[in-house]
């Protein structure tokens, strides 16, 4: 999972054509970074709801990196920005940026985002670019549940520090207790003494965006991949593999009793079941909530090398 300083180090500074810091990114593969269409449209200058994905260059550095080098991007993926007010059931305001050059600096490596459906009241700490402070501050806060649209919510604690505003749009939101990235920073609440802002949860920016799933997998280890981050129908083909492999319960059953330290005792039979079908459906589920996910693969690996090597 993604460590504290790839989190810092993958946060992404976006200017404008004046050369002024308008809103954060980071990258998510080794050529895309994530970021608002609001702060794409902002960085050129155009409408904020413009339609059409525009075709200009979007320029950027990565401060806890280098504050001198900046580097290019396009936008290549668009989901134009509509106001909540126009269309509260609506998911958008994302913006995939491919960089121009395909050349990241040295210590930069890209954030895999981890999906959860229970972030409530989870602490997070977030980086951005508010007015009159272009080198970046932190902002901390509680994450709240979701909204009608698929926003989330989340709320700064106490009355001292930087509250999420203009400027962190597009940030990488760190959940403190998942250890990971959880989502994106999409608006604010424009009344201070509220201390809200909202943002864009994982699960909703990998729906919203179907291509993501496939950059991310080749953020992590090329021997084991993120599997927590599949789409629904990969899963459906990890749960088939699993079944190929393992043709009876208890042949997969020997996998977690040979390892217990990692799995703990009757992992296996703790799942509910009835029969082998609903049973290793059940397990992939379970694998993902507790992220054993990717253990688990890495040990069916080492019989067989090939398992789920095509998903």
């Amino acid at each position: 999972m993604t460590d504290t300083d790839t989190y810092k180090n993958a946060i992404a500074r976006i200017y404008n054509t004046n050369n002024v810091v308008i809103g954060a990114g980071f990258l998510i593969s080794n050529q895309y970074l994530l970021t608002c269409a609001h702060v794409v449209t902002a960085a050129l200058g155009l409408p904020t709801e413009t339609v059409s994905k525009p075709s200009k260059l979007i320029q950027f550095d990565f401060p806890f990196i280098n504050r001198e080098e900046k580097l290019n991007a396009e936008v290549d993926f668009w989901l134009p920005y509509q106001s909540y007010q126009s269309d509260p059931q609506k998911i958008g305001d994302i913006a995939g940026l491919k960089l121009h050059n395909k050349v990241i600096p040295d210590k930069v490596q890209p954030i895999c985002l981890k999906t959860s459906h229970n972030l409530s009241n989870h602490a997070f700490s977030i980086f951005g670019f508010p007015n009159q402070r272009t080198d970046g501050v932190w902002a901390y806060g509680t994450l709240k549940d979701t909204l009608p649209n698929g926003w989330g919510q989340m709320e700064g604690t106490g009355q001292q520090g930087y509250r999420v505003q203009g400027g962190f749009s597009g940030a990488p939101i760190w959940d403190n207790e998942e250890k990971a990235v959880v989502g994106m920073a999409v608006a604010e609440d424009t009344n201070e003494q509220r201390r809200v802002a909202f943002f864009l949860p994982s699960q909703a920016l990998f729906s919203a965006w179907p291509e993501l799933s496939s950059l991310q997998l080749t953020v992590v280890n090329a021997e084991v991949r993120d599997f927590n981050i599949l789409t629904d129908s990969q899963k459906q083909k990890f749960i088939e593999q699993i079944q190929s492999y393992y043709d009876n319960l208890p042949s997969l059953r020997n996998i977690f009793t040979i390892n217990t330290e990692i799995f703990g005792v009757n992992f296996l039979a703790r799942i509910p079941g009835d029969d082998f079908n609903t049973k290793t459906i059940n397990l992939t589920q379970e694998l993902m909530r507790r992220q054993l996910m990717n253990k688990f693969v890495e040990i069916c690996r080492q019989e067989y090398p090939n398992f789920v090597k095509n998903i």
